[in-house]
């Protein structure tokens, strides 16, 4: 009749909520078997406050995380190195196998892989999904010029002064994907969403500029091409009056200069001018 323990001599149930106190369970089996798991509230917990909460972070191999919830985990203590995102959901998309990650070496729709962090989580984060913020994107352009070189001061980085958000919120909202603008306010323009992974493969790319969270003028160039016209497209992202300017940048020429590249972001373009994607 059921299992026994040799430590446990009583066990108390007690009536729970997980809508209004939610927390994320940690399994320490492959596919949710319980060989050590525990429940964690928000908060930041490195790998001492994971074991003094009964889970050896180096046996981490999943999580449940339930709707209202946003899950950081880190593969260095003290939420440092890298770091990947699972946001909380009713459906089952809310848990994840660090192992079946690894085996399929595939991401789904709703988030990137997250293999690499089987059996490696040293530490984790744990928000409320109401520090998500919708992100929005768009190629900016910033200056024109007609039959000379083009030179443009500027502005790359993450401004978050006088703000709600922080370096850590930017970076989970941009891993859940982000709504795309296309075209411009005076001939018309629509806005779609991005799917998850892109906005993941994005964070990485841009993970260490956003921690710094500060913005810096340089100048970029455009060389003449054939004295027609030129325009320089920066690819911008915004949340709650915090704004990305991405370091890379694309000069557009002739024809394509009065109108943004093509991509809903820069590691999408295919080509110098951004007119074919990947």
């Amino acid at each position: 009749m059921g299992w026994a323990s040799d430590y446990a001599s009583t066990i108390v149930v007690s009536p729970y909520d997980e809508a209004k106190s939610p927390v994320v369970s940690v399994f320490g089996g492959d596919e949710f078997n319980c060989d050590t798991a525990t429940v964690l509230k928000p908060g930041n917990y490195n790998s001492r406050d994971l074991k003094l909460n009964n889970i050896d972070p180096e046996e981490i191999r999943g999580f449940r995380v339930p709707q209202g919830l946003v899950l950081e985990i880190f593969d260095q203590d003290y939420q440092g190195g890298v770091s990947g995102f699972i946001q909380g959901s009713s459906t089952p998309s809310s848990q994840v196998d660090l192992y079946a990650h690894k085996k399929n070496n595939q991401p789904d729709q709703a988030q990137a892989n997250l293999g690499k962090f089987y059996r490696k989580v040293q530490s984790i984060k744990i928000g409320r999904a109401d520090e998500i913020y919708p992100i929005t994107a768009r190629w900016v352009a910033l200056d024109s010029s007609w039959g000379n070189a083009l030179k443009v001061s500027v502005l790359q980085g993450l401004q978050i002064d006088n703000t709600k958000v922080s370096t850590q919120t930017f970076s989970a909202s941009l891993t859940l994907g982000y709504k795309y603008t296309t075209g411009n306010p005076v001939t018309g323009s629509h806005e779609f969403s991005v799917e998850a992974t892109v906005g993941f493969q994005l964070e990485n790319s841009i993970s260490n500029s956003i921690q710094k969270a500060t913005q810096v003028t340089t100048e970029k160039n455009c060389p003449d091409k054939d004295g027609g016209k030129i325009t320089m497209y920066q690819f911008q992202l915004s949340a709650e009056g915090a704004v990305y300017g991405a370091e890379n940048y694309i000069c557009r020429y002739g024809a394509n200069a009065d109108s943004a590249p093509s991509c809903v972001s820069y590691l999408k373009c295919a080509d110098s001018e951004c007119t074919k994607c990947k």
